[in-house]
């Protein structure tokens, strides 16, 4: 959304002002202090325009108000450049009507005693008050790095905007109090208004249009081949001795320029005609005199690359009236759709006979171009002006004829060939060019930087820089505000933050926001990810030179015989033209419409914070409390100084929820760094460390796919939780390094994990998934290891993958390992009972059978002296050699239902011992819907609230229901039968954690 506010809103006579200069049109106003002072009328100063030559005339300055109280329900007009105006003792400032200053206004305390600038008491602006500060001369590129040119000041202990704050381009809006209630008012600073360009020919000088900044520049002779320029697709030049070097970029060449194919093409086609008559033979034995043939031919194409969608170009020709040179002034217009704005590049390298370059009459402070440090004067080519307003050329001038034909700069034979009957001059007459391709001329090439702000040196800090608003606030009420800054930005610090904004929007944003009450909710605070704004490079290439066309005309000579007419041929009429080619490239494919919105600060202090927002964050990420959601988008981005999530970043984070999307350059830590963990982590949406691992120690820990649910992290995912979730299609993906899991428990229902290394599982209490019907897929790059698992040491583990698919695969012809705690109960059904069975084990020798001596080695082994892998189903299908890339170490026994691949003869032959077919039993999984869930999915949030449970499994089975309030070691019985049964809790019953396990 972009506003547009005018600079002086609801006053029609506004452009009548300078006729009016030194004129008050109510009773001035000098009152002692303690009194009213009160304007219901018209107040207009404007210092006259000093005539050429004199001084200007002495006149009274705007009233000097010193009173108490400031009431304003008229209008105000004044400018009292260079300093803002002021009141003296005033303590509280009232205004229903509008003002307008130049350079602007500041409402402060100015006690008459001391001048000394101190906070009033009140300043309240109505809902119809209008009050703008208005730039003074905005200044070129090159000048101070903090230039204001225009001020709307506010200091006083309450504030209170229900009407228009409105600053400009090259100012600052301040509001400094303790209560500042900007509810349903707005505050706005306009962007960039250009003031024009000029070439200041006599002086070899020229003067810049705002943020208009050199890059490279050069005119000077240029042999080319013309047959390159244009070929009816693409449009092309040729790198240019400068001739002026850049005392900075160390070269002499100004690069050539591509447009493959060009966005927009224009043509124009003048001729001068002659006093030459060509007469031709007609075939009926007359006569035709071609009268006027022209002696010069002038043709101009011109060609504009854009990259950006937002951005169209047009073009003019206008004429300058010469009746020898009919070149015309060419004037290329880029307007950007989204904004409007628009920016006009002249060019007369043809049309006129301005040639060298002109030195930037703007450039006060060499090394101020915020793409380019040159300390070194800059110059523009004398035959080009860059401006932000029309130079005149291209309002008054036409559009040409359209694109060009493909020989339109170059013919290299006749087109169409000689004789034929429609010829563009006389309809006698066949073309050629010249075949001399290489053709001497005259050329320039300018490059400039187009900023979006008004001052953008490098180095400086983006919160100082003209164009900004700043809130600084103990209480600060934004409920339905509206805050726009077209120029810097936006930096808004309070202590105590109510009501939501209607929308803030600015290009540079810096938030140090907190909440008394413990809730803290930051919404509309980043209206948008971009912001219309031209901003980006436009590069020019202007090529002048001569050609010749050969105009060939047939002559018949016809009489008359017996049998009818015969005719023969005379030696053809030729005639020679002199063809005058100009053609001007303007490469804006680095150009955009847009701009990118940075938060540079954002730091938040409450109990409980909610981001809503999408963000972009540079400088400082701070979380100042105890619980963090965030619903929107948050980066760190890595141009700034931020690369990590750190326990800087949340030095008091306990709970923390990601419904929206979190970007991190590098490393993530979520409470693995600080001195006290996590309590809960929740993840429903996306978290994206980029080139880092992603490290959580949480109590709690749930990734949730229902919205989203995915975790990327190529250094490696690493989790320690006591009580881990990942559930409904959730992924995790670590496309670089390991996923661990450390802690107590672990479910994983409906999971994609992809460990590019190793998979590893080390937890003391369950891991598990509850049901086939859930599918969960792990895939690891480097073997998987259990490390824990029911046994005499662990009695009380619960375990089962029987709904879980894993994926163990390799490329290379590495050695992959694998470590499994499993107990190794015999040949029976009861090993697949709470004792981590897999349901599906796939091996995978991604090299395939045509590199057999590149397999990898599958090794499995016990993590104690006598353990078993259970699986369902092993598929060994995807092994090119199943014999020699499987090995098995005598302290783990694999044991299975199903084989895909070889055979159980073949197994049991080649890996005696090692790999044992379990019979007699039917592949095991749970059919239905079983709860083994670390907390209940439904039905029981607290205590005192009854629920209903439905367990149901393998026909015949017995199944134990078991519940306990810790998910430690001390699991009750609460029913054991066969299903389906259902269990129905009274009331009184505290809330629990309920888990399935198969009975005697």
């Amino acid at each position: 959304m972009k506003l547009n506010f005018s600079k002086f809103v609801g006053w029609p006579w506004a452009k009548s002002l300078p006729l009016l200069a030194g004129l008050i049109l109510s009773p001035l106003a000098v009152m002692a202090a303690g009194s009213e002072y009160t304007n219901n009328g018209y107040i207009i100063f404007y210092p006259p325009i000093p005539l050429m030559g004199h001084s200007a005339n002495t006149v009274s300055a705007p009233p000097q108000v010193d009173a108490t109280n400031f009431y304003n329900s008229g209008i105000w007009d004044i400018s009292t450049s260079p300093k803002p105006y002021n009141t003296a003792n005033t303590l509280n400032y009232t205004n229903e009507g509008s003002m307008y200053g130049s350079v602007g206004w500041d409402f402060a305390l100015y006690p008459s005693a001391t001048g000394q600038r101190a906070m009033s008491s009140s300043f309240f602006n109505d809902n119809n008050g209008i009050i703008q500060a208005v730039d003074d001369s905005v200044p070129n590129p090159g000048s101070l790095y903090s230039y204001l040119v225009s001020y709307l000041l506010i200091s006083a202990t309450n504030i209170v905007n229900k009407g228009q704050l409105i600053g400009d381009s090259a100012g600052e809006i301040l509001l400094t109090g303790s209560t500042v209630n900007l509810s349903r008012g707005t505050l706005n600073i306009g962007s960039i208004a250009g003031v024009g360009s000029r070439n200041n020919i006599n002086t070899a000088n020229f003067t810049p249009d705002t943020a208009i900044y050199d890059e490279y520049w050069g005119q000077n002779g240029l042999t080319n081949n013309s047959s390159q320029i244009w070929d009816g697709t693409n449009a092309g030049s040729t790198t240019l001795n400068i001739h002026v070097a850049n005392p900075c970029n160390g070269t002499n060449l100004a690069p050539g320029i591509s447009l493959s194919p060009p966005a927009f093409a224009d043509s124009t086609t003048n001729m001068v005609a002659g006093s030459t008559t060509l007469t031709v033979n007609n075939s009926d034995g007359s006569t035709t005199n071609i009268l006027n043939v022209p002696t010069n031919i002038f043709r101009q194409a011109v060609f504009v690359g854009i990259s950006d969608t937002n951005i169209v170009a047009t073009n003019k020709f206008l004429s300058t009236g010469n009746p020898t040179n009919l070149f015309r002034i060419a004037t290329v217009r880029l307007t950007d759709l989204a904004s409007g704005e628009t920016l006009y590049l002249q060019d007369t390298l043809a049309s006129s006979t301005n040639r060298g370059v002109l030195k930037n009459n703007g450039d006060l402070v060499p090394g101020s171009d915020p793409k380019d440090r040159c300390t070194g004067q800059t110059y523009r080519p004398a035959n080009y002006i860059l401006s932000r307003s029309d130079p005149g050329s291209f309002a008054n001038g036409m559009p040409g004829a359209g694109p060009p034909a493909f020989d339109f700069l170059y013919a290299p034979q006749s087109f169409p060939p000689d004789g034929f009957t429609n010829g563009e001059y006389g309809g006698y007459s066949g073309f050629n060019y010249s075949t001399n391709n290489s053709v001497q001329g005259e050329a320039a090439a300018y490059e400039a930087y187009v900023d979006d702000l008004v001052r953008d040196p490098p180095g400086a800090a983006v919160t100082n820089l003209p164009g900004r608003i700043v809130i600084n606030a103990d209480n600060l009420d934004l409920t339905r505000a509206t805050i726009v800054s077209g120029g810097a930005g936006i930096t808004i610090q309070a202590g105590n933050l109510t009501g939501t904004p209607t929308l803030v929007s600015g290009q540079n944003l810096s938030y140090n926001l907190g909440s008394t009450n413990g809730y803290l909710n930051v919404t509309n605070f980043a209206s948008q990810s971009t912001l219309p704004g031209l901003n980006g490079y436009v590069s020019a290439w202007s090529d002048l030179w001569t050609n010749t066309l050969f105009q060939v005309i047939t002559n018949p000579m016809n009489y008359a015989t017996t049998n009818g007419w015969i005719s023969s041929f005379q030696s053809p009429l030729t005639n020679s033209i002199q063809m005058e080619f100009h053609v001007l490239l303007v490469d804006a494919t680095g150009l955009s419409s847009t701009v990118q919105v940075k938060v540079q600060n954002l730091i938040l202090n409450s109990t409980n914070m909610v981001v809503s927002d999408s963000m972009d964050v540079m400088q400082t990420l701070l979380f100042d409390g105890q619980s963090l959601t965030l619903q929107g988008r948050l980066r760190l981005d890595p141009s700034g100084n931020l690369q990590n999530w750190t326990y800087a970043n949340a030095p008091y984070l306990r709970y923390f929820t990601n419904n929206g999307t979190l970007t991190i350059p590098q490393d993530a830590h979520f409470g693995d760094d600080g001195p006290m963990n996590y309590a809960a982590f929740v993840n429903n949406g996306e978290i994206n460390v980029e080139g880092g691992g992603l490290y959580i120690n949480s109590d709690y820990f749930q990734n949730n796919g229902t919205l989203g649910g995915t975790l990327y992290a190529p250094g490696g995912f690493f989790l320690t939780t006591s009580n881990g979730v990942v559930t409904n299609k959730a992924t995790i993906d670590s496309f670089g390094g390991d996923v661990d899991f450390t802690g107590g428990t672990l479910k994983l229902a409906g999971a994609t994990i992809y460990a590019f290394n190793h998979l590893n599982f080390n937890l003391t209490n369950a891991l598990y998934d509850g049901s086939s019907s859930v599918g969960n897929t792990l895939t690891c790059g480097n073997g998987f290891s259990l490390l824990s698992a029911s046994n005499a040491a662990n009695p009380n583990f619960i375990g089962d993958l029987l709904g879980t698919t894993i994926i163990s695969r390799r490329k290379d012809g590495a050695e992959v390992d694998h470590v499994w705690a499993g107990v190794d109960r015999g040949a029976t059904q009861a090993g697949f009972s709470n004792n981590v069975a897999i349901g599906t084990l796939v091996l995978t020798d991604l090299n395939g059978p045509t590199n057999v001596n590149s397999e990898p080695l599958f090794a499995f082994s016990g993590a104690g002296t006598s353990n078993g892998l259970y699986v369902n189903t092993l598929d060994l299908s995807g092994l090119v050699d199943f014999a020699n890339e499987i090995q098995v170490d005598p302290n783990l026994v694999i044991y299975y239902i199903t084989v895909i691949g070889p055979t159980a003869g073949q197994l049991a032959a080649d890996f005696p011992g090692s790999f044992v077919q379990v019979t007699g039993v039917t592949p095991i999984g749970y059919t239905g819907n079983i709860l083994r869930s670390p907390k209940l999915s439904a039905g029981v949030v607290g205590s005192g609230q009854q629920f209903q449970l439905t367990v149901n499994g393998t026909a015949g089975q017995t199944y134990i229901l078991q519940a306990s309030t810790n998910l430690m070691n001390n699991w009750v019985n609460i029913y054991t039968g066969t299903p389906p049964f259902t269990i129905t809790n009274a009331a009184n019953y505290p809330a629990r954690f309920y888990q399935i396990v198969p009975g005697p």
